[in-house]
């Protein structure tokens, strides 16, 4: 098996070929999640309390989105909405 290390990627391509996607690695995510520890410490006091995919303040936007656009996971409305993202249970009140 050859293992191909690109930015941020890491392939393992088999002796056939095939090539296996594996989530990059980030020293900054102890826990694996995605998040970073900084952020979630900043936003939740720790790295264990809450994943990629919940939705603390429930305005339909995840956490890992809320990540990637640094806004405020906790405050409802603090991303804009022209991400083509929109709230559950329809627009927010502006």
């Amino acid at each position: 098996m050859k293992v191909l290390l690109l930015p941020f990627m890491l392939f393992l391509a088999s002796p056939c070929g095939a090539v296996d996607d594996v989530p990059p690695w980030n020293p900054d995510d102890a826990d694996g999640d995605g998040l970073s520890d900084e952020w979630e410490r900043f936003h939740f006091g720790s790295i264990s309390s809450q994943a990629t995919e919940d939705d603390p303040d429930q305005d339909g936007i995840p956490n890992g989105t809320e990540f990637l656009n640094d806004s405020d996971p906790n405050e409802t409305g603090a991303l804009p909405l022209d991400l083509g993202m929109e709230p559950e249970g329809g627009k927010s009140e502006q």
